[in-house]
């Protein structure tokens, strides 16, 4: 009898204990731990922008100046691949480029052809750009460009949007 007795009580205890720990998960006390989904950026589409410019040249004859950009991308997944022209002190280019998709970051290299004061030549540098929300683009841009008579380097920020 006496082993029923605590057999039972044994049972009993169990159960109690089991449903209170239902009982405090219930209440949010067991929940897991939430994190956050990182942030992720979709780079596909056309994108336009201006940008502010200041140039030095060869001759060390430095310049200010607004210019403009438009362009295209694809997101590949990781790997970013894209178009762009832009004008900024009487240079005017055509970029490929590629860049690394790391959410709402996109650092990128560039190589193209460029025409300044009439001569043509070779751009390349590398630049990053961030979307802010949706459709905002701010980025900041390092040019090299290399023609007949001088070479001229160029570091731009960016404001942009994309569609």
């Amino acid at each position: 009898m006496k082993r029923l007795l605590l057999s039972t009580l044994a049972v009993l205890a169990l159960t109690a204990t089991t449903a209170a720990a239902d009982g405090l998960a219930a209440s949010g006390l067991a929940d897991p731990v939430v994190t956050a989904p990182a942030a992720s950026s979709d780079w596909t589409g056309a994108y336009v922008g201006l940008n502010y410019a200041v140039d030095v040249n060869e001759l060390e004859l430095n310049s200010e100046d607004v210019g403009a950009f438009a362009g295209y991308r694809y997101d590949l997944g990781t790997l970013v691949a894209g178009a762009e022209v832009g004008t900024s002190n009487d240079i005017n280019t055509l970029e490929a480029q590629a860049g690394l998709d790391l959410g709402v970051v996109l650092p990128y290299a560039f190589v193209g052809v460029a025409d300044f004061a009439d001569q043509d030549g070779t751009t390349y540098g590398v630049g990053a750009d961030a979307a802010i929300g949706k459709n905002l683009l701010l980025g900041v841009k390092y040019t090299r460009g290399e023609f007949d008579a001088v070479d001229v380097e160029s570091t731009t920020l960016r404001v942009g949007i994309k569609f």
